[in-house]
């Protein structure tokens, strides 16, 4: 609401994919929108914890072109 998070509000699903997809759809929103996204996922060792913050997945986005 307003470009906010409602803290109220319980999550709910935008897309469901693989990690790369969702990191995909996240990317595409306008930056003044990616703050109210998390991803949500089996966690995969220390950096792929079971929910993603905004942070985080743009740091994952940014490493992922050194790969």
């Amino acid at each position: 609401m307003n470009k906010e998070r409602i803290s109220s509000a319980s999550p709910y699903a935008v897309v469901e994919g693989t990690l790369d997809e969702c990191m995909r759809q996240f990317t595409s929103k306008p930056i003044s929108q990616q703050h109210l996204y998390d991803i949500y996922t089996a966690p995969q060792g220390e950096m792929i914890t079971e929910v993603l913050s905004p942070k985080q997945i743009v740091e994952l986005v940014r490493l992922r072109g050194f790969l």
